[in-house]
């Protein structure tokens, strides 16, 4: 990404995210770390700046074109942007990936149960089945339901918002398994956090953000709270 920027919110954004690399963007509430994340996603947009993934310039302003190019976000607010609560797991987790699980224009049931149930396992989801219905499960299951259909559909670049954000201490360290997961995969991801230490526990990199503005760039084996604390203000 370089040199994003839109006005009155961000400006001047640029960084490089690798396979297997966890990015942190890090600074005070309404920064513009959450809206630059959601500007390279599409879900808003952007006056200028380039933003490439594997070499090819990506368009701005549209969810299908990120979607496309192997884009995913998980948003901050699950139950009000990221989950169909009236529908089950296996629901939320095939609804990004409806062409891998569908012959013509049917939906191949048997496919997305074992899909589904596949996944399951794999993120290691606490629940009934996949037929249980999201709206019934802990919140950090909920989260790895969200990372599980990205991961399904074959996202490079996971875009995580805020992604532990009212879960407990437990459900913490297995969204951070799962996370783990993906970056094993070789997917570079994204982590926008109000949590400093968040960032530095689990990222590689740390971007810190002070009114729209990039303030420090920090390798975060070496970084401190104090000094994410002190270049967001």
């Amino acid at each position: 990404m370089k040199g994003l920027t839109k006005k009155s919110t961000f400006e001047d954004i640029s960084f490089e995210l690798h396979k297997g690399e966890i990015l942190g963007l890090a600074g005070l509430e309404g920064c513009g770390k959450s809206e630059v994340i959601r500007a390279v996603f599409g879900a808003a947009a952007y006056d200028s700046g380039t933003v490439k993934i594997h070499g090819s310039s990506l368009e701005s302003g549209g969810v299908r074109n990120a979607m496309d190019a192997g884009i995913a976000f998980v948003p901050a607010e699950r139950k009000v942007d990221g989950l169909f609560l009236k529908q089950d797991i296996a629901w939320n987790m095939t609804i990004a990936s409806l062409k891998q699980i569908s012959r013509g224009r049917t939906l191949a049931r048997r496919l997305e149960d074992r899909v589904s149930a596949d996944y399951m396992e794999r993120m290691r989801v606490k629940a009934k089945g996949i037929r249980q219905g999201i709206s019934a499960l802990s919140g950090g299951n909920q989260q790895k339901v969200m990372l599980a259909r990205w991961m399904m559909m074959g996202g490079d670049v996971f875009l995580l918002e805020e992604p532990t954000r009212g879960i407990d201490v437990n459900a913490k360290t297995e969204v951070y398994e799962a996370i783990g997961e993906c970056v094993k995969s070789g997917k570079g991801v994204v982590i926008v956090s109000s949590e400093e230490e968040e960032v530095l526990g689990i990222c590689d990199k740390i971007l810190v953000m002070k009114q729209g503005r990039v303030t420090r760039v920090m390798d975060a084996k070496s970084a401190t709270t104090e000094e994410i604390k002190h270049y967001s203000v």
